[in-house]
């Protein structure tokens, strides 16, 4: 059955409007402190294969050397030192080298870290976040954000509708990051509506949406975590043993992935629909895919895994909502699915087999939110194109209605 998504900010309780399925829920106060697992993303039952070998993918490059990330000016100001960054559905986080964490974009619930909340269009420019220090990764979900810290504890803020923030809030959002009663953590994976931790002990717990008695709930994986990934109501989790596990809010057994061709080495999670890069440095994708999320040349969906058409030497893979994209080790971009394109006309455009990306040279890590995408250029730039309604491009001001199509530098 085909799904689609809204593509807008997610408008919550706290600033105004409510967003679309959220309901406000009593929280309940807890004390015992939880354990942790780790998490992977659930397919979809059906299975439909592609039907015919795909043709070489076609290679989209600029005409000249133009564009972020090609080169830069000889009197450009130095860049800050940044080393990750999440994108949500209208707002952008990056953590710094210094473990401070800036953001910017939509701030109706506070996502943005201002210390205020109630605008539906935040800071367009990177804004540091109030009280957050020794970060040590960031991670965003629909409009809430989160950061790891050095001692294993969380902070998060943001739209707290479905407890996502912290379960014994009693305020639908927050402008003060607080610390979830999750502990020892070793990576954060954040969901639309919901938060998967992985612990140093390598067990997974999570809370947010559709959470039991809306307190962190520890999903069973055999196996130890090695890697969690989250989507909008989906997670999933590596292990060990390159077994990948599966689960939904509402569907919390793991259920495993079968079918790779080679042991799954990371994980990305959308909304309906996951890739995988493999140990043989390919990329295998599974679930809905009639956006081409699959990239296997047709628009189908598969419960197993399907192999990328023509994609070698993969480094990392990104998706989010109908898209997706691969990093080669030699810097190239590929992507795959619902994109939007810069030649000739303003308008997303379905690709069933990937296509290179030509507009930003050589990148290092690619990142993708839900109408916007970002990619470090290896000239130290953080190159961001897409939505921009709210500021999530970072360029100190805001497009409306249009995509933004040319790649551009975050204005830090």
């Amino acid at each position: 059955m085909r799904r689609a998504l809204v593509g807008a900010v997610l408008m919550t309780a706290c600033g105004g409007a409510q967003e679309p399925s959220t309901t406000v829920r009593v929280r309940v106060s807890v004390t015992d402190s939880p354990d942790t697992v780790t998490v992977v993303q659930a397919a979809e039952p059906r299975v439909r294969r592609p039907r015919a070998p795909t043709p070489p993918p076609r290679v989209v490059t600029p005409d000249a050397p133009h564009g972020c990330g090609f080169a830069r000016p000889a009197d450009a100001p130095p860049l800050p030192d940044w080393d990750g960054v999440a994108l949500g559905y209208g707002h952008s986080c990056a953590r710094m080298s210094d473990g401070t964490v800036r953001c910017w974009g939509a701030n109706l619930n506070g996502e943005a870290g201002t210390g205020t909340t109630g605008s539906e269009r935040g800071p367009s420019a990177p804004s540091q976040v109030r009280a957050i220090e020794g970060a040590t990764q960031v991670c965003t979900g629909a409009s809430y954000s989160c950061a790891l810290l050095r001692d294993g504890t969380a902070r998060c803020w943001g739209n707290n509708s479905d407890n996502q923030v912290r379960f014994e809030l009693r305020a639908s959002c927050t402008a003060t990051p607080l610390a979830p009663s999750v502990d020892h953590i070793a990576s954060l994976a954040c969901g639309a509506r919901h938060v998967c931790a992985l612990r140093r002990d390598g067990h997974v717990w999570c809370w947010g949406e559709h959470a039991p008695n809306y307190r962190p709930w520890q999903v069973r994986v055999p196996g130890r975590v090695v890697e969690v990934a989250a989507g909008t109501q989906r997670s999933c989790a590596r292990t060990e043993s390159n077994a990948v596990w599966c689960w939904t809010t509402t569907e919390r057994t793991p259920v495993e992935v079968q079918g790779f061709t080679d042991a799954p080495a990371q994980l990305a999670v959308a909304e309906h629909f996951a890739c995988a890069v493999l140990t043989s440095k390919r990329v295998a994708c599974w679930g809905e895919g009639y956006h081409g999320e699959l990239g296997g040349g047709v628009a189908a969906e598969s419960r197993t895994p399907v192999v990328v058409a023509g994609l070698d030497d993969v480094r990392e893979v990104a998706v989010a909502h109908q898209r997706a994209c691969a990093v080669l080790h030699d810097g190239a971009l590929w992507c795959w699915g619902t994109i939007a394109r810069r030649r000739g006309y303003r308008r997303e455009e379905t690709l069933e087999a990937p296509q290179r990306m030509g507009d930003l040279g050589e990148v290092d890590h690619v990142f993708l939110g839900e109408r916007h995408g970002c990619a470090r250029a290896r000239t130290g730039d953080l190159c961001c194109w897409g939505a921009n309604y709210t500021g999530q491009l970072g360029r100190n001001e805001v497009s409306s209605p249009d995509l933004v199509l040319d790649p551009a530098p975050v204005t830090w």
